[in-house]
């Protein structure tokens, strides 16, 4: 019978006694759905090689329909920030608190939900993938050849979103998932900052001013940050089955996951709901990730 080494030892007591150590149960209870991890940001995501030689689905022509249209209901919903100095003081509820553990769910419960959604308003799916999705909503792979597609196109780059976080809830490959989602979250740009401007001052090429939020905005933009009340309804329930892994393991590092989080809106409290996203906040010397009210410009 092998015996640990006094060295071993001693590295194990270390790592069990270290705060924030402890061991997570899965993000599931359904054996055929895999829990969600989060995966690190490399420094050119959606490139990332692994040991063999993997072709990114970013890189791959995929048979695509022409007809991807969608028809959500009406896109009347802006999921930025207020602008600045545009806070109210009636915040929502949870306004700059972590989640609680009642706002995750299960990975089974969030694939019911979103696929009960889909089967009652049909035309949130792309025409040209609608009736195989209506037909198999739990096919993994299928979900990522849609999503692949609909990053092609503004109208749904944004919804590509949604099927690469469906892919990675139903257990497809982590990292073409992830490549997806990442895409899709960063709107192409894969920029970490927002540009700031004023009115009639320049900014990079092909984009314009936006004289309400000051801020640099391209076309491709100006399509993805609205959203319907329905696409605010998916989101809402993608979060709460995407984001548990990061919190439990309290990772807000900028790994794909969290750019959900911080570009993906969900609702936090209210009669009428609230919309927010996650935003990293520090609250007695200590970084967290909270709820952040839209209506409230600052921070």
């Amino acid at each position: 019978m092998r015996t640990m080494k006094p060295l071993q030892s001693l590295l194990l007591a270390v790592v069990l006694l270290t705060p924030g150590f402890f061991l997570l149960k899965p993000v599931n209870n359904d054996p055929k759905v895999k829990p969600v991890m989060p995966k690190a940001a490399s420094s050119d995501p959606g490139m990332e090689q692994t040991g063999t030689d993997r072709v990114s689905l970013l890189d791959q022509q995929l048979d695509c329909p022409e007809d991807m249209s969608v028809q959500p209901g009406a896109r009347r919903l802006d999921t930025r920030r207020a602008p600045s100095g545009r806070g109210r003081r009636q915040l929502a509820a949870y306004h700059g608190t972590p989640p609680t553990r009642e706002f995750f769910v299960s990975a089974k419960e969030t694939v019911d939900k979103i696929v009960a959604m889909e089967k009652k308003q049909p035309t949130l799916l792309p025409a040209g993938f609608r009736q195989r999705l209506l037909d198999e909503p739990r096919n993994a792979e299928l979900r990522l050849h849609v999503a692949r597609c609909e990053l092609d196109d503004d109208l749904t780059r944004r919804r590509a979103s949604y099927d690469a976080a469906m892919a990675l809830l139903l257990g497809a490959n982590e990292d073409d998932a992830m490549d997806l989602l990442l895409e899709s979250t960063k709107n192409g740009s894969k920029q970490r900052y927002i540009t700031t401007c004023r009115p009639g001052s320049k900014c990079p090429q092909d984009q314009s001013c936006d004289p309400v939020h000051r801020e640099c905005i391209s076309e491709t933009k100006k399509m993805v940050i609205m959203v319907s009340a329905t696409e605010f309804e998916m989101e809402h329930q993608l979060s709460r089955g995407l984001l548990r892994s990061v919190f439990a393991r309290r990772n807000y590092d900028d790994n794909d996951l969290v750019w959900w989080a911080y570009t993906r809106v969900h609702r936090c409290g209210g009669a009428v709901p609230i919309m927010c996203k996650f935003s990293k906040y520090n609250r007695d010397g200590r970084t967290e990730m909270v709820h952040w009210d839209l209506r409230n410009g600052g921070g």
